[in-house]
C-alpha cells in the first residue's frame, strides 16, 4: 500500500507559560538607627511567587528569606544596622531577581567640643527615664542629634513648639526624637570669669545642674519656677551641664 501524507500528520500542542514579568523595587534610603523606613516598592509580578531577601553584608553577598515577605512591596523594620533588599519572583519558567536596594543607617552627628565654647551645645535623646538622669555617666535614653544655642539665656520654646520634640528645632541636626519620652542636655564652657546666678522661671520634668561635673542642684517633677539653682563665678574653664527629662 502507498502511505498517503495524510496519514502521517503529527499534532504538536505548545502551552506558553509566562515569564515572572518586570521585577524591579524602589528605593535607596538614608535612615537613623531605630527609625522606621519608607515602604519599599515593586512592581507588579505577572505570575508565580514573591519573596524578599534581605542582607546585612553586602549588595552582592550573605542574601537570606525575609520570613513572611510575600507582597509585591515589603515594609522594612527598626534597623540597627545598614541592610540591603531584594526580590524574587518565581514560576514554572524559573526564578528573576530584582535590583538591591541600600537601607544606609547613619549614626547621628555629634558637635565638637562636647561643651560649646560661649554657646550651648543642645544635646538631643530619645526613650530617656525619669529617675537616672542625676547620674553623670551611664543615664538613659538613645543619643538622637543635636543643635547649638547661642543666647546665655534661653527659653526651648523659642526654638521649637513645646507639644513637640528638640528635633523640630531649628538648625537642629541628627534623627527624630519622640516626645514625651525626650531628655535634652546643655553644655556650655568660656564664661568671662564674672558672678552668675542660674535660674528656673520654667521646666517640665525634671531637671538636673552639674557644675564641673558636680550635681549641684535637682528638681524631681514639674513645673514650678526655681530661682538662685547656684550663685558663683563661671570662669573660660568651667563647665556647666543643665538638663531636662520628660
Amino acid at each position: 500500500n502507498r502511505l498517503s501524507p495524510f496519514d502521517a500528520n503529527v499534532y504538536v500542542t505548545a502551552q506558553v507559560t509566562a515569564t515572572p514579568g518586570p521585577n524591579a523595587i524602589t528605593a535607596d534610603q538614608s535612615v537613623c538607627a531605630n527609625q522606621l523606613p519608607a515602604l519599599l516598592t515593586g512592581s507588579a509580578a505577572a505570575t508565580g511567587t514573591i519573596g524578599w531577601e534581605s542582607s546585612t553584608a553586602s549588595a552582592t553577598a550573605g542574601f537570606g528569606p525575609v520570613t513572611g515577605a510575600t507582597s509585591a512591596d515589603y515594609q522594612p523594620p527598626l534597623l540597627a544596622q545598614t541592610t540591603w533588599y531584594r526580590r524574587v519572583l518565581t514560576d514554572a519558567c524559573g526564578s528573576t531577581v530584582s535590583n538591591v536596594v541600600a537601607l544606609t543607617v547613619t549614626p547621628p552627628p555629634v558637635p565638637t567640643p562636647d561643651f560649646g565654647n560661649g554657646q550651648w551645645h543642645v544635646y538631643a535623646y530619645d526613650n530617656a527615664s525619669v529617675g537616672d538622669w542625676g547620674t553623670l555617666a551611664g543615664f538613659s535614653g538613645v543619643y538622637r542629634g543635636y543643635y547649638t544655642e547661642p543666647s546665655l539665656d534661653f527659653d526651648s520654646r523659642n526654638r521649637w513648639n513645646q507639644s513637640a520634640s528638640a528635633s523640630a528645632a531649628s538648625g537642629y541636626q541628627g534623627c527624630p526624637v519622640a516626645n514625651p519620652s525626650q531628655g535634652v542636655i546643655y553644655r556650655r564652657t568660656g564664661f568671662d570669669g564674672r558672678t552668675y546666678r542660674l535660674d528656673l522661671p520654667d521646666h517640665d520634668n525634671d531637671a538636673y545642674l552639674f557644675i564641673d561635673g558636680t550635681l549641684v542642684w535637682t528638681q524631681v517633677g514639674c513645673c514650678a519656677a526655681k530661682f538662685n539653682l547656684w550663685t558663683g563665678v563661671l570662669t573660660p574653664t568651667t563647665t556647666v551641664e543643665f538638663r531636662w527629662i520628660n
